[in-house]
């Protein structure tokens, strides 16, 4: 049974094959949306816990502004039902972004943007934070031959 695990192991990476994916990402990187073009993504993300269940589904909207720029808007419709409680639906928190990629692989040998957001009010107490905030990300991405990347990033989020 002991050497059951390292066998199960090799064949796993042995019968691994390569992945190509995109967008959309359940986070993202820094690469905006090709200037003069669409994105539009819908999405759908749910949890359920002992106190309760809530779910978001909506539409993010991606548009080329500018060379390098990014414009988003996304309007999420949430759910909420606490454990006990009264179940909500309603529009929750608006985003509006703006993607700015100012460092780019070819020059820098990484792809580097800003991407702040702003979240909205949501109009409902029961779904959504009633509160505006920001979110103040800088978004990093390596690529490498063959489809490798790598990105991620490192940001400060402020309740207004």
């Amino acid at each position: 049974m002991a050497r059951a695990w390292p066998i199960g192991f090799v064949l796993w990476v042995a019968l691994a094959r390569p992945t190509f994916a995109g967008p959309p990402y359940v986070s993202d990187d820094p690469v905006p949306t090709d200037y003069k073009h669409f994105e539009i993504y819908t999405f759908n993300s749910g949890t359920t816990t002992q106190g309760g269940t809530s779910s978001a589904t909506g539409i993010d909207f991606n548009y080329g502004a500018a060379p390098d720029l990014q414009l988003t808007a996304t309007l999420p419709a949430g759910f909420d039902r606490p454990a006990g409680g009264k179940p909500g639906i309603s529009l929750s928190n608006v985003e509006l972004a703006a993607k700015y990629r100012f460092l780019h692989q070819d020059t820098f040998g990484l792809d580097v943007s800003i991407f702040p957001r702003v979240f909205l009010p949501s109009g409902s107490s029961a779904v959504g934070n009633n509160r505006a905030s920001l979110l103040l990300p800088v978004w990093v991405q390596k690529d490498w031959g063959n489809g490798w990347s790598a990105f991620g990033r490192i940001g400060l989020m402020l309740a207004l």
